[in-house]
């Protein structure tokens, strides 16, 4: 079995981080209207937290060259900070000004502190979930018009060579 090609691996993570940022938002929209959290949103805020976590490390990556005592995977940490890119500059003028990293972990956090939640969740937590919210709608959208405009694992059945057939 082939490794598959570079595009078909990116279309992965795209899938990957599509999902995890459809159920992230799903959630968050869920504990601001204190509405219970199931088992699944937990999960999925713990997914969305620990790809937030992963951007931040590429942002300190990028742009000091360290990732601040983070143990992540340095071609994990950009390749999902090379997604969350745009939508991530729609937050924060430049990802290179000081605070991109503290920013994104804040969110990371605010999503953690909200799946804890038993009552309402606080003012400044809510605000920040908002923000959460935001980034994930934006990084989904991106997503979507990356995989409409490329096809999931080589596009037109004629140039799949029967791969999925």
């Amino acid at each position: 079995m082939s490794m598959g090609t570079l595009r078909e691996l990116q279309q992965a993570d795209y899938l990957n981080y599509g999902f995890v940022s459809l159920h992230a938002s799903d959630a968050i929209q869920s504990l601001m209207e204190g509405k219970p959290l199931s088992s699944r949103n937990r999960e999925s805020l713990s997914d969305a937290r620990q790809f937030l976590e992963t951007v931040a490390s590429g942002v300190d990556l990028v742009t000091s060259g360290e990732t601040h005592g983070h143990d992540l995977d340095a071609v994990d940490s950009v390749g999902a900070l090379g997604i969350a890119m745009d939508p991530l500059e729609r937050i924060q003028k430049t990802l290179a000004s000081p605070g991109a990293a503290e920013l994104i972990r804040s969110l990371a956090e605010a999503l953690e502190a909200g799946s804890n939640q038993l009552a309402a969740v606080p003012a400044d937590v809510k605000h920040k979930l908002q923000s959460a919210k935001v980034l994930f709608d934006a990084i989904y959208a991106r997503i979507a018009r990356e995989l409409d405009q490329h096809p999931v694992f080589g596009g037109p059945d004629e140039e799949r060579n029967g791969w999925l057939k």
